[in-house]
């Protein structure tokens, strides 16, 4: 998610508990360690969402404005570059969201309408697709086109929707691939059928859609996202009769400010009770829950450098978490791509751990 707006910098004294917590061993698993902070070096890159297969040990980074996608092992330098028909090079679409289900091993990307963000949410007509990639036989499962149940959303509430970028899955493959500007949830079934979910009314300001859904998580069957316009959770069990009845919204507790998120994240070695929200300014949000996200806890800020850009994905590589450094501003206008080559990612792994002990969760990740 990415708007031309100012971004105001936050400094929070924090306090943590004297205890010390019991600490947690994490391995990489088959998949060689990394620490410390790194560049991929691909010219016009520009990486606004990134994941990891844990299984293959490949990184995957999304093109956003080339609407293609970098696969890398980050231990040997080797790389390809993914294409999509009729996505690939076409500057209609973002290639932005970028999420690895680790109950199927299936990556997902988010192919969606460019120009909804660059307009600020003045213009919700562009097309958006949902591509499921298969990381074991490295193929193409699907790519769904979600124009028509867009349009049917549109047609049944009157407003418009757009703004696509974030997905999230439930325990049986089903996907769930999400609206920022108006906030609306679709169902992609694994043979990838498209529905609408869930929705509710969008937010205007002078006539203009506002952003809402800040990302989108799951945690069994269980979705979460954070409301970039009023700064409330919610949350939504995906096998509940009616979704619709169901929900519920809650403030997130001990925050000094209203949290905005780009990604929203859990990393696989917090067990779900983690969440990472990076803000699109000067770091990196730390969210925690102990009761299946019915209720949230701020934990505090993990700052990162930027490097000029601001970050907009963080993820867990191996046994490290890293953020990244995108560069809207490279263009001759807002989010428009430019020249850069080289692209920072941050390690903000022991960060987050200072944050996490003061809830009585360390992590041994060496």
């Amino acid at each position: 998610m990415h708007f031309n707006t100012a971004i105001a910098t936050l400094s929070v004294s924090l306090s943590f508990s004297l205890a010390s917590p019991a600490t947690t061993y994490y391995p990489s698993g088959g998949c060689p360690p990394i620490s410390g902070d790194f560049n991929v070096s691909y010219f016009q890159l520009y990486p606004e969402g990134f994941d990891y297969d844990p299984v293959h040990c490949k990184a995957y980074f999304g093109s956003l404005f080339n609407s293609t996608v970098l696969r890398k092992d980050l231990s040997t330098g080797e790389e390809e570059v993914l294409t999509f028909p009729d996505i690939s090079e076409n500057h209609t679409y973002h290639v932005s969201g970028v999420q690895y289900d680790r109950k199927t091993g299936a990556m997902y990307f988010s192919a969606n309408n460019g120009i909804a963000f660059s307009s600020n949410g003045a213009d919700l007509t562009g097309p958006n697709r949902f591509i499921k990639y298969n990381t074991s036989t490295d193929r193409v499962v699907f790519i769904t086109d979600m124009d028509s149940v867009v349009a049917q959303l549109n047609a049944l509430t009157g407003y418009q929707y757009n703004g696509f970028q974030d997905m999230a899955e439930d325990l049986a493959g089903n996907a769930y691939y999400v609206t920022s500007l108006g906030p609306s949830i679709f169902k992609v079934t694994p043979d990838g059928t498209p529905s609408i979910f869930f929705y509710l009314p969008p937010k205007f300001i002078n006539g203009t859609v506002q952003s809402n859904w800040g990302g989108i998580f799951s945690v069994g069957n269980i979705l979460v996202s954070l409301d970039n316009f009023n700064g409330k959770m919610f949350r939504l069990d995906t096998t509940a009769k009616d979704p619709f009845k169901d929900y519920t919204t809650y403030s997130l507790a001990d925050s000094p400010v209203q949290v905005h998120c780009d990604r929203t994240y859990p990393p696989p070695m917090f067990d779900g009770k983690i969440v990472l929200c990076s803000n699109d300014g000067n770091g990196t949000y730390v969210l925690y829950s102990n009761d299946l996200w019915q209720s949230a806890k701020y934990l505090g800020l993990a700052a990162s450098p930027n490097y000029g850009g601001i970050p907009t994905a963080s993820c867990q590589i191996a046994n490290s978490l890293y953020t990244n450094t995108e560069y809207f501003l490279d263009g001759v206008t807002f989010d428009k791509v430019g020249n850069r080559t080289d692209f920072p990612f941050t390690d903000i792994t022991q960060k987050v751990l200072q944050l996490t002990r003061s809830v009585g969760i360390d992590i041994n990740v060496d």
